[in-house]
Parts: structure tokens; C-alpha cells; sequence
């Protein structure tokens, strides 16, 4: 499922591993065109996952709310595997490939989801016959304390054994390193987008202005071109402060010949982009002792492009 917030969900339906959720129509100016051929691929990583997984009962839990976040943002492997952008959510992948939707707040009224206080009882039967569990510990308290009273209950019944435990996330990590054409084709849309936000800044900033304002104007710009948001915190840092590492203070005031760091990227449809450019401020070319530096880095950047090949 992709959340469409008022956009309206079609009637056409696609196949979700023992359950069926609705096929999405975008509409409106600002329609995601690949979105409806992209969540078809969702039951195949599923498939893929089990198929690398035998034996094996898939459990993910949505984010939690992050204080520092406006806007909220799925958990990645759940949103991986099954598109579901709705908070407070738990998926459950069941031994024999089935899945199973959990969720006591809104949820598509098309979509089947089974209340989370079924959680407990239906992991428990799972876990009855799957050999291992795949979980990943520390995702949350409320998580962390579900998982552990089941295991408790499983392991006094079976004289202290209990179900193998296996990290979830470097499971899934297997298949999200690899991504097919669709995938690649919204990290470039997040890296030129990205691009031309660098290329706003580098364009616009002046003496005088502070690093507060070319973070802002580069937010700014990946949001108006289409992002839903930053790939992780904005840097700015110019003449002295471009040499701190993520630099968390932007309010040193540009100045002519000042040397600016910008470390930014975008994030599109929860594919991002990283990108790092130092340009200079106020003058038509760089000093010599500027250029020598950038043309040192440009050199050995370029020198591990030509070696970056497959199984390096």
C-alpha cells in the first residue's frame, strides 16, 4: 500500500501474500507517475525474502514519532517490504509466506488490518512451528517488551529453549543492497534534484550572508522540486568552520574569499541523495592555494571512481 493522504484509492486490487490491499490512482498536478508500477514489486521482495529465509517469521514494527522530525518517516524495511507508510503499524511475515497487517489507528478502509492486540497470540502460534525469528532488538521499548514476553512464554513451556533470534534488518539488508530499475531510477531523481539545490546555493550565496540562510535556501529548493525531505541534517560550514566535521553551528556570516562546505541531499519518495561541494564566495575564481586543494580532492575522488567496480 502507498498512502496517497487525499488522493483517491482505486478499486483495482494487487496480490499481498495471503491478504489484498488496494492498488493506487494518482491524481492531481503532483502525482508520483511510477508509484502504481512500484508497488507491485513489493509481494516479489517478499517472496525473495522468505524464499533466502526458511523456516523463518519476519516481525517489523513503524517508527516511532521522532521529536526532531515535522514530518513522519516510515520505518525502512518496513516500508521496504510492504509500502505501508502508516505510523503505529506492525507487520508479520509468517514462516509460510503469508502476511499479516497489524494497526489500531486509521488504515485504508480497502486494506484488511487485524488489531494489534492479536499481536501477541498470533506471533506465539507462528513461533510454534517457524524455526527462528527475525527481529531486530532496541527498535523500541513497546517493541522490544511484545517480543520478549512471547519468547518468555515459549521458552517456559519448552523447559528454557526458545526460537532462534536473528537480526531482521541485515536479513532484508540483503535484498535492499541490490535495487532493480525503479529504485535506481528515484535515487537519480533524489541526486539531481539534490544538484540542482547545490547549484541554487553555490549561485545565490554572497558576503554577507550567514550559513543559516544558504541551509535554508538549499531546504528549501529539494522541497520545492519535489522532495519530501532532507536525507539527514543539512551542513553548512564556511572558512574556518568548514574544516568541523558536521559542523552544528551555521551562524558565522560569510565573508569574501571565504571557502564554503555544503553537505546536503534529498530525500524522494524514501530514496536519498549525499552530496558534498565546497565552492568559494565573491570572486570569479578561487585563490591558488584554493585551487590546489580542491584539485587534490577532485584527484583522488576521481582515482576511486576508476577503481569502484563490481566485487571491489
Amino acid at each position: 500500500f502507498v498512502r496517497t493522504q487525499s488522493r483517491t484509492l482505486g478499486l483495482q486490487l494487487v496480490p499481498y501474500l495471503g491478504t489484498v490491499i488496494p492498488n493506487v490512482s494518482l491524481r492531481g498536478p503532483h502525482s508520483y507517475t511510477d508509484c502504481r508500477r512500484f508497488v507491485m514489486n513489493y509481494s516479489q521482495r517478499r517472496d525473495r525474502l522468505i524464499r533466502q529465509n526458511p523456516d523463518t517469521v519476519f516481525l517489523l514494527f513503524s517508527s516511532s514519532d521522532h521529536p526532531k522530525l515535522s514530518l513522519y518517516r516510515q520505518d525502512s524495511d518496513l516500508l521496504y517490504l510492504s509500502g505501508i507508510e502508516t505510523k503505529d503499524t506492525v507487520v508479520l511475515l509468517t514462516h509460510d509466506g503469508n502476511t499479516l497487517v497489524f494497526c489500531d489507528g486509521p488504515y485504508p478502509k480497502h486494506a484488511e488490518a487485524l488489531p494489534v492486540k492479536l499481536l501477541g497470540a498470533r506471533l506465539e502460534a507462528e513461533l510454534g512451528v517457524a524455526k527462528s525469528l527475525a527481529y531486530r532488538f532496541g527498535h523500541s521499548q513497546y517493541a522490544d517488551s511484545c517480543v520478549t514476553k512471547v519468547l518468555s512464554k515459549i521458552s517456559r513451556r519448552r523447559g528454557g529453549r526458545h526460537p532462534n533470534v536473528i537480526d531482521s534488518h541485515a536479513a532484508i539488508g540483503e535484498l535492499r543492497i541490490i535495487k532493480d530499475s525503479k529504485e535506481i531510477d528515484l535515487m537519480r531523481t533524489a541526486a539531481q534534484i539534490s544538484a540542482r539545490a547545490h547549484a541554487v546555493v553555490q549561485k545565490e550565496a554572497s558576503a554577507g550572508m550567514t550559513e543559516w540562510e544558504l541551509r535554508a535556501l538549499f531546504e528549501f529548493e529539494v522541497h520545492r522540486q519535489g522532495c519530501q525531505r532532507t536525507a539527514y541534517s543539512t551542513c553548512v560550514g564556511s572558512g574556518s568552520n568548514a574544516t568541523i566535521l558536521h559542523a552544528r553551528k551555521f551562524d558565522r556570516v560569510l565573508r569574501e574569499e571565504d571557502l564554503v562546505l555544503m553537505d546536503g541531499g534529498g530525500e524522494y519518495q524514501n530514496y536519498c541523495a549525499d552530496i558534498t561541494r565546497t565552492f568559494a564566495i565573491g570572486q570569479s575564481s578561487m585563490t591558488l592555494a584554493q585551487r590546489k586543494s580542491v584539485e587534490a580532492v577532485q584527484k583522488a575522488q576521481n582515482a576511486a571512481i576508476q577503481e569502484a567496480r563490481p566485487g571491489s
